[in-house]
C-alpha cells in the first residue's frame, strides 16, 4: 500500500483479545492549503459556498474572534491587527474567500482519503 509519502508501514499483528491503541494525527486542512491536484479538481472554485453573514454578530464575544496570524501571510489578506479593534466586518473580498474556501476542499479530501488509506490497513 502507498500512500502521496511513500509505502504505508505494515501494522504489526496483534491478538485479537489484547487491547490496541494507535494514536494518529494529520496537519491537513489546515494551512497552508496544499493537496494534490486531483482533490482540487473535484471542485470549481466559483461554487463555493460563501458564509451567509460576513460581519460580526451582534454583541459576539471579542475571545471569538483573532488576528488570524497564520492567515495574514498569504497574498490578498487585508492588513489589520485584530478582528476585535473596532472593526464590525472583515474586508475579505469574496474571490479570496472562494479561493480559501476552495483550498480547504480540496484538503478535506486529501484527508478523507489519507484516513480511508489507514482504514483499510487497518481491516
Amino acid at each position: 500500500m502507498h500512500t502521496r509519502m511513500g509505502p504505508m508501514p505494515c501494522l504489526p499483528r496483534r491478538k485479537a483479545d489484547k487491547p490496541f491503541f494507535l494514536a494518529v494525527g494529520y496537519h491537513k486542512p489546515h494551512l497552508p492549503l496544499v493537496s494534490p491536484k486531483k482533490y482540487w479538481d473535484l471542485y470549481k472554485r466559483e461554487d463555493m459556498p460563501l458564509a451567509k453573514f460576513q460581519q460580526h454578530s451582534k454583541n459576539g464575544k471579542d475571545i471569538a474572534y483573532h488576528n488570524s496570524n497564520e492567515l495574514r501571510v498569504y497574498t490578498g489578506i487585508p492588513d489589520f491587527t485584530t478582528f476585535s479593534d473596532g472593526l464590525n466586518h472583515i474586508d475579505l473580498q469574496r474571490e479570496k474567500q472562494k479561493e480559501l474556501i476552495y483550498g480547504y476542499y480540496a484538503a478535506i479530501s486529501y484527508t478523507d482519503a489519507q484516513v480511508g488509506i489507514l482504514l483499510n490497513a487497518l481491516d
